[in-house]
């Protein structure tokens, strides 16, 4: 139903440029309820992943090299860094560079998903280099899981903070009465 929305949104736009109608597709993304409870569904998952490593490394007194990984584990760090760089692609997009890159939020946004991009790219080597394990192994780099372990509350707050600016947008939306349908588009677009 939403894509449908936002695809007839779009077509109403048809006089002003691409970029426009994607920034245009994407806030109003943003601004559904829907929006939100993908958002609750990230944070819940990246908050599952965050306290499963937390007893994991409890349970073999922090000794890193002793580590198991669990296929379905790899799996889910590959989503949250796919899920996380479409969140992050999306901001530059509606933001542009030139905002984006001055913002400190941005830019932290931008580094949790290039740091989680090689956990996921460590995940995905695990996934491809012994695809027929059957539930554990242990295996891996003391280093990567050291920062995967790291960024996971660096990505629970990254997640927590995007909730907390699209619940922001969607209430200030609320407050301000625009039909954007029926704004002309800009001299030169």
């Amino acid at each position: 139903v939403c894509c449908t929305q936002a695809a007839a949104g779009a077509q109403r736009l048809h006089g002003f440029s691409r970029g426009e109608q994607t920034r245009h597709v994407i806030l109003w993304w943003r601004l559904q309820r829907c929006y939100l409870m993908y958002c609750a569904l990230f944070a819940a998952l990246t908050l599952f992943l965050l306290v499963w490593n937390v007893v994991q490394v409890v349970d073999i007194s922090w000794r890193l090299s002793d580590r198991r990984h669990y296929i379905w584990e790899d799996a889910l760090e590959v989503v949250v860094a796919l899920l996380l760089s479409l969140e992050t692609c999306l901001t530059l997009q509606v933001l542009g560079a030139s905002i984006f890159f001055h913002n400190y939020w941005c830019l932290l946004d931008l580094a949790v998903t290039a740091l989680t991009l090689a956990s996921a790219g460590y995940s995905l080597s695990l996934l491809v280099l012994h695809p027929s394990d059957s539930g554990s192994c242990a295996r891996g780099s003391a280093a990567l899981l050291a920062l995967r372990f790291a960024l996971q509350p660096a990505r629970l707050l990254v997640v927590c903070a995007g909730i907390f600016r699209a619940r922001r947008l969607q209430r200030d939306i609320d407050e301000t009465s625009i039909d954007f349908g029926r704004l002309e588009p800009a001299a030169g677009a």
